[in-house]
């Protein structure tokens, strides 16, 4: 049983995180160029220009650098 009440209080945070994909050692890799509408699809290596979705990096997918996030927390105090 709960012998003293507890006091809700708020907390307000954020967050930022940044994941990088990974590479492969000789480039062994592909992505799939999609044009608009599916109606056309090509293989792309990395570091190529593919004709529908511009150039692609090493890892081929473009890493999220501005991933910031709001946090709130409830906690609860142990009233005194």
């Amino acid at each position: 049983m709960i012998s003293r009440l507890c006091q809700p209080q708020f907390e307000l945070g954020l967050r930022y995180e940044y994941f990088s994909r990974g590479r492969k050692k000789y480039g062994h890799a592909t992505n799939l160029d999609i044009a608009s509408g599916f109606s056309a699809v090509t293989p792309v290596l990395p570091g190529q220009t593919g004709p529908y979705g511009g150039s692609y990096p090493g890892s081929l997918i473009r890493s999220d650098k501005n991933n910031f996030a709001p946090r709130v927390f409830l906690i609860g105090v142990e009233a005194e």
